[in-house]
């Protein structure tokens, strides 16, 4: 992944130096040289952003930070001015992917308790389609095929079937249950007009555990989702996010 950022930033930098010798002669002499960024000082600047985030000083002006009475990591990893002027990119711009979003979009939703409040949450990049034209789900499968996928599911998603997000006039503790090539659906009851809906990559049968019958599906994901919140607790705390021109 290193490689790619490395490769795609100095292959934007390289653009935009070339942009402007070619639309702003007037600038011509006064412009730098992009010097190619190479993999060590990428993974100097990563270790500067980790740094500034163990310390909670994300938010800090990089002025402050390259002071004298700062941690001297900092000044003698690079120059605040390399730091300042850093051409990063990730991609070729044709596969770019946003995650933080308030668009107005159906994919888009609102989740309080994440750092970013708003945005698209996305497990994979394998789209199918769906029954009706032009609209898309996301079917939680990684391409690779390989990593297996948990989750709960809003029941206003338009691609979610009546019978599994209405729980009017089903009984308590019973589950309804749909399957396909690659991926399983199920609708569970715990109480009187209320459901819960699950997908999931990894379980392909109607196993049901307990007094309660809850589905095998519900079972697992109660049982490993604290690790997601905790990643997002860690990550909110010592977050790397800072301020860029963009």
């Amino acid at each position: 992944m290193i490689d790619i950022i490395v490769r795609e930033t100095n292959r934007k930098a390289q653009q935009i130096y070339e942009r402007e010798r070619v639309t702003n002669s007037a600038k011509l002499a006064s412009m730098h040289t992009w010097k190619t960024l190479t993999t060590s000082e990428f993974e100097a600047y990563l270790g500067i952003l980790l740094l500034a985030g163990v310390m909670r000083s994300n938010y800090v002006h990089s002025t402050e930070l390259w002071k004298t009475s700062s941690h001297p990591i900092f000044r003698a990893t690079m120059s605040i001015q390399q730091f300042r002027s850093s051409f990063i990119r990730f991609d070729d711009g044709r596969t770019r992917e946003l995650y933080p979003y308030r668009g107005g979009t159906g994919l888009t939703q609102y989740i309080p308790s994440k750092p970013a409040k708003y945005g698209i949450k996305v497990w994979c990049s394998h789209i199918i389609p769906h029954q009706r034209p032009n609209i898309y789900r996301v079917s939680i499968i990684w391409t690779n095929g390989k990593t297996p996928s948990l989750g709960t599911v809003n029941k206003r998603r338009t691609f979610l079937p009546p019978m599994f997000a209405n729980p009017h006039g089903r009984e308590i503790q019973s589950t309804l249950y749909g399957f396909s090539e690659n991926i399983s659906i199920c609708s569970y009851i715990p109480k009187k007009n209320k459901s819960v809906v699950m997908l999931s990559t990894m379980h392909y049968d109607k196993d049901v555990q307990g007094p309660k019958e809850k589905p095998a599906m519900i079972i697992d994901y109660n049982k490993f989702k604290g690790g997601v919140d905790n990643m997002d607790k860690c990550l909110s705390e010592y977050s790397t996010k800072r301020k860029t021109n963009r």
